[in-house]
């Protein structure tokens, strides 16, 4: 997979909305006056990249309700829930997607049962692909997990004087994970390996530990 001219991978290729993202995922929702703050951006130039960002499905908005009169103002936020319609959309054409490659590779125009472990795999397939990585996902020795290994990485250049990059797709990659209901959680990011490339482990959770990320998620978008 991988198509290294994808609208994705040319919004993610911008160092400026790498730090607007990064300021996102490690300090929660924000105005433009903070992010324009914490990211040394005039807040126009922060709205223009807020918008394409907003437009590739990686961040959303929500006002801020004010008693006294004025422009309303706007809260942004990481785009990471299936209830933000875009997102929803996106996973539906995902599964649509793994449905025909199933079908393709079965010979055979039956549906047939598909696991939650593979439904998150087809819209974890369909993110790296729209932001432009030739990735692999294959089974490893460690039980319960899998491992995602990204192969000529198209924004490894930019990670090299941008140390947020990896940082931040690493984090699209959990959200991606998550968008459907199933055990898979991504764990472990090992960014720039000269021997194997970048590579993140996805693990196998219990209930336990889905029920627990379920409540960390919840309360980190609260």
């Amino acid at each position: 997979m991988g198509n290294s001219l994808s609208s994705n991978y040319r919004v993610l290729a911008s160092p400026s909305r790498i730090e607007l993202l990064y300021a996102l995922q490690t300090n929660g929702p924000q105005t433009v006056t903070q992010l324009s703050a914490r990211c040394g951006l005039h807040p126009n130039t922060t709205r223009e990249h807020l918008h394409m960002l907003i437009d590739a499905g990686f961040v959303a908005s929500e006002t801020i309700h004010r008693a006294s009169r004025g422009r309303p103002r706007l809260r942004y936020t990481v785009a990471d829930t299936a209830s933000d319609p875009r997102l929803a959309q996106r996973v539906r054409e995902a599964h649509a997607r793994g449905d025909q490659v199933r079908r393709f590779l079965n010979h055979s125009d039956t549906e047939q049962p598909v696991s939650a472990t593979d439904r998150q795999i087809d819209v974890l397939e369909d993110h790296l692909d729209d932001c432009g990585f030739d990735a692999t996902i294959d089974s490893v020795e460690v039980p319960d997990a899998r491992r995602i290994t990204m192969h000529h990485c198209p924004f490894y250049d930019l990670a090299s004087e941008h140390p947020h990059v990896c940082d931040v797709h690493f984090g699209l990659v959990r959200t991606a994970v998550t968008l459907s209901d199933g055990p898979l959680e991504a764990t472990e990011l090992h960014a720039r390996d000269p021997h194997a490339g970048c590579w993140v482990m996805l693990k196998l959770m219990d209930r336990t530990e889905r029920d627990t990320t379920c409540e960390r998620l919840e309360a980190a978008s609260a």
